[in-house]
């Protein structure tokens, strides 16, 4: 997080807001779905499952899980 903070500072427009939109990620964290096999497994349409080449947050293997648990459309 602190990397983060300090990349936040360095790049963004509004340098010295970090610790809100951190708090309204980590709210957003913890109000998402928290889908399972199952449920990904009846999705019936088309979807994009993107992820950052060098993403730190969400790791490759649940990029890669999503994909797979969601069957190509028919």
């Amino acid at each position: 997080m602190a990397r983060m903070a300090a990349e936040y500072a360095r790049l963004s427009p509004t340098p010295r807001d970090f610790d809100a939109v951190a708090g309204q990620m980590s709210g957003m964290w913890a109000a998402e779905p928290n889908w399972s096999d199952a449920q990904l497994g009846a999705v019936r349409f088309s979807v994009w499952i993107v992820d950052g080449y060098h993403e730190e947050l969400i790791k490759r293997e649940h990029t890669e899980h999503l994909a797979a648990a969601i069957p190509a459309p028919a």
